[in-house]
């Protein structure tokens, strides 16, 4: 039969499990924090570049004529890059100097495509990359000509 007065032992194994649980459950908590900050800052990146396809569509829409967006298609100047990407609208007035005719290399970018008729129909893509996976947001619009 075991001296049940004798616990110096077991006072240590029980130190020694507490403290591993501890360890565990402190781990899981301090995995799913960080976890949850990456999808914030990833949501916080999302929002800011819709903001930014927003402002440019609101930008073509309204403040554009139609000559304005044939010269952006005669001289190929489509593309937006990342760097021009913190562009504030309000200041800022000339919208038309975002626009390069360099392919970006890099996400994220926003690209216009007109397809040419007497109404432009313009189609907004932001191309970005969420998770290592790349996505795109489309946005279209009409642009013309045309009396309502």
């Amino acid at each position: 039969m075991w001296n049940l007065k004798d616990k110096k032992g077991f006072i240590m194994i029980e130190i020694l499990c507490t403290l591993s649980i501890f360890i565990m459950l402190l781990s899981g908590a301090l995995v799913a924090s960080k976890n949850a900050s990456k999808i914030k800052c990833e949501y916080r990146e999302r929002e800011k570049y819709i903001g930014l396809l927003q402002g440019v569509k609101n930008e073509v829409m309204y403040n554009f004529t139609y000559e304005d967006l044939k010269n952006l298609k005669e001289e190929n100047k489509l593309y937006i890059h990342k760097d021009e990407m913190n562009w504030d609208f309000h200041q800022n007035k000339d919208t038309k100097m975002l626009f390069t005719n360099i392919v970006p290399q890099k996400e994220p970018y926003l690209e216009m495509r007109i397809t040419e008729t007497e109404i432009f129909k313009v189609n907004l893509i932001l191309n970005y990359e969420e998770r290592k996976e790349k996505k795109r947001v489309h946005c279209e619009f009409y642009k013309g000509r045309y009396k309502r």
